[in-house]
């Protein structure tokens, strides 16, 4: 039996993050640079999702949008979505025909809080307390988009919380 690899939590520190353990979700933000483009599953040319983008009067820059696979809770049901994100919405687009499941203003977003003991989850919380939690692969990818977003934008700060536990309005 061959060890590819081996991951060690310490939960006095912090979980693993890419090979490296964070005590600080904020400095790791600070550390890495700008991406431009973050279309991971290369949609924002799909018919559909540039008539969802016309429909909603949603100019996004295509470089200034997010995109990738996720698992969403739904009941008692985890079920795989795409997560799509522009400066105006947050969609929660179905996988095979992109029809939308939810819809959240990105304005409404308050914080985020992150999982220390999953490294693939991560909670949306609103200002409506409809919140949103995920499971996605790209967590940290997906927190740069957010942090570069606000940069150029101009949208201000948006807080990170990182945590052992959720808490979740619904």
């Amino acid at each position: 039996i061959k060890k590819i690899a081996s991951v060690t939590f310490n939960e006095q520190r912090m979980a693993p993050t890419r090979g490296r353990i964070i005590d600080d979700i904020n400095q790791l933000l600070e550390d890495k640079k700008l991406v431009d483009c973050s279309d991971f599953l290369n949609i924002r040319n799909e018919p559909k999702i540039v008539k969802l983008l016309d429909d909603s009067n949603d100019n996004t820059n295509s470089y200034e949008m997010f995109s990738d696979n996720v698992f969403v809770k739904e009941g008692t049901k985890k079920l795989k979505r795409i997560l799509f994100i522009t400066c105006v919405y947050i969609y929660i687009l179905d996988v095979e025909n992109f029809k939308v499941q939810k819809t959240f203003e990105r304005k409404l977003l308050t914080k985020f809080t992150i999982s220390k003991k999953n490294c693939n989850l991560i909670a949306f919380h609103y200002q409506s307390g409809n919140d949103l939690v995920i499971e996605i692969l790209r967590r940290l990818e997906l927190l740069y988009f957010f942090r570069d977003l606000y940069k150029l934008r101009n949208f201000g700060k948006l807080a990170f919380k990182y945590s052992d536990e959720f808490s979740i309005k619904k």
